[in-house]
């Protein structure tokens, strides 16, 4: 092997190392960019108006709180994807062409509607039925805590009666006033709660060692019946917080929506300009609402269709003027 040949090879050594060297210290100030920049997300997620990240795919990050004012936002947002498709398909394709391929734009735009409304028709059922069941859930819950108060002023008085009764009061004041608000920010259980409903069933045990009549047994059985279905509707409830994983529908709804707004733009109606912008805006209506009605039915626990507290707030007056 030549010297020459040896030095050139050595010269294209060093230059492809200076190379690399350049490449990845480019790729360190990428990767210091991307750590500071999920450090700021991360540090001001607590800040945004709206509590959750709008990396989720949910369209919690433009709605609100209000069913109809959500309606007019999405409204406004599918009207303007629906007349810039109209423009660009006006500005890139001649208006002879829309003409003639007009019967078959049309078909393929009515196919392309019927799915998207037969999809989103089951992602609107959905949501329905899980809130239907956390309503369910909740009026359940209610009544069954409702039947362990009762039950449990039937019984003798005795100081763990009285103690029993006082965790139990605790346990439900704790629920209408520290989980139930947690649920409409997306919290699971809360620690106070079930700090109390853990003191509840440690004044349960102690009051079972002072049963002693057969009928006292038999009440003594209802209540720890009726006390653990309750406990099974608030883990039931819980559990619907924390597992909410609607990701993929969000993307089915929104998605769907913009495509058949997107695809109308190459519907050519003639001359009529007013008459298509009146039918954008009545499409972007109805799927308007199917997504805000979805979004309201997805959180249960704020938003216009909301689980109210009353029926809390009304056994906390029950048993708060019956003993």
């Amino acid at each position: 092997m030549s010297d020459e040949y040896f030095s050139r090879t050595i010269d294209l050594i060093r230059a492809n190392l200076r190379k690399r060297k350049g490449a990845l210290q480019r790729h360190r100030i990428i990767g210091v960019s991307c750590k500071f920049t999920l450090y700021a997300i991360r540090r001001n997620h607590a800040s945004w108006p709206l509590q959750r990240c709008p990396l989720c795919l949910r369209p919690d990050m433009f709605l609100t709180q209000s069913l109809f004012f959500n309606i007019a936002i999405l409204t406004a947002g599918l009207t303007l994807v629906g007349w810039l498709s109209h423009f660009a398909a006006h500005r890139f394709i001649s208006l002879s062409a829309l003409e003639r391929h007009y019967s078959v734009s049309a078909v393929m735009f009515q196919v392309l509607g019927s799915i998207a409304g037969i999809m989103q028709a089951f992602v609107v059922v959905g949501f329905w039925n899980s809130y239907q069941d956390t309503v369910n859930s909740a009026h359940q819950e209610v009544e069954n805590l409702t039947v362990t108060y009762r039950n449990l002023i039937v019984l003798p008085e005795s100081a763990a009666r009285a103690e029993v009764i006082d965790r139990y009061k605790q346990y439900v004041v704790s629920i209408m006033a520290d989980e139930l608000p947690g649920h409409g920010l997306g919290k699971g259980p809360n620690t106070a709660t079930q700090t109390t409903m853990d003191q509840f069933w440690e004044s349960l045990r102690k009051l079972a060692t002072e049963i002693q009549s057969p009928g006292q047994q038999a009440v003594f059985q209802i209540i720890l019946t009726d006390a653990n279905a309750a406990a099974k509707l608030r883990q039931h409830r819980v559990n619907g917080i924390n597992s909410a994983d609607s990701n993929l529908l969000w993307v089915v709804l929104i998605a769907s929506s913009l495509l058949v707004m997107a695809a109308m733009g190459t519907v050519n109606i003639g001359r009529r300009e007013t008459l298509y912008y009146v039918l954008t805006l009545s499409l972007a209506f109805m799927f308007s609402m199917m997504i805000a009605v979805a979004n309201d039915y997805s959180t249960p626990y704020e938003g216009t269709i909301t689980i109210s507290d009353n029926a809390y707030g009304v056994l906390v007056n029950y048993f708060g003027g019956a003993h």
